[in-house]
């Protein structure tokens, strides 16, 4: 297992014009450092249009601190089964965030933003990767599972049980038509995917095939008004399994 505590201060980095936009629209607290990079069109008596440009700025990231552990766990178990030797072994990795923070200064006011990450998409407080394998004379046997713990949207943003009538939820009709209130998905629970391979090795060849996603897993769907980066109600690079279950198969051979 290992322990780490990494800071990183003033960090050199360019934000993307994009980026401007999506954390000073998307911040819950209404107090982004950001958006100061963005300009409107001016319409005069006080009044702006729409967003005209967006700053893509080089600037110095006040702070960032990620706290954790690491634990990786690998065996090996030789065996009989049915009078056949059997070579089990194991390598299992997981992490523990325990602290992933942000920290911006507003360069007019000085005021901190603090964002913590840990446990939102992305950023699960646990995730890990197990293998498995068997391996029989020139055969070997895989499992592999991936696994994702449950994350949520940062909880100054979850709205409020409500319907389309009197309040944010904008998913359900409510008690008004005979329904019940509810708010926008912006949570996924625990998410595992599992891998099975089998291949057999000769002295200058091997045959190999598979199922990636075994069960057929899909990933959850959220609210794109609740989560950032979604792409048709499934978020974007987050870890989860976009293909299904799909199979391969796989022939080497050594010419030489």
């Amino acid at each position: 297992a290992t322990y780490y505590d990494i800071s990183l201060r003033d960090e050199v980095v360019q934000l993307h014009p994009q980026a401007s936009i999506n954390d000073c629209y998307g911040d819950e607290e209404g107090d982004s450092a950001f958006c100061g990079n963005i300009f409107r069109e001016i319409l005069g008596g006080g009044v702006f249009g729409l967003i005209e440009s967006s700053d893509a700025i080089f600037f110095n990231q006040d702070a960032l601190s990620t706290r954790g552990v690491d634990v990786n766990i690998a065996f090996d178990w030789p065996a009989q089964i049915a009078g056949r030797a059997v070579d089990f072994s194991a390598d299992l990795n997981f992490n523990r965030k325990l602290e992933l923070e942000q920290i911006n200064i507003d360069p007019t006011t000085g005021e901190e933003d603090r964002e913590d990450y840990v446990g939102e998409f992305g950023f699960p407080e646990w995730e890990g990767l197990g293998v498995v394998r068997a391996d029989v004379g020139n055969w070997r046997f895989t499992l592999a599972t991936r696994y994702i713990g449950s994350v949520a949207q940062d909880p100054v943003g979850v709205d409020a049980w409500s319907d389309v009538f009197d309040g944010d939820a904008t998913t359900c009709l409510g008690p008004s038509r005979d329904d019940f209130r509810c708010r926008d998905v912006g949570y996924a629970d625990n998410y595992m995917r599992h891998d099975v391979s089998v291949y057999f090795r000769g002295d200058t060849w091997s045959v190999g095939g598979g199922v990636r996603n075994l069960r057929n897993t899909w990933p959850p769907q959220v609210d794109s008004d609740e989560v950032s980066y979604v792409y048709n109600n499934t978020p974007l690079g987050r870890g989860y399994d976009w293909q299904g279950r799909t199979y391969f198969l796989n022939i080497t051979a050594n010419l030489l």
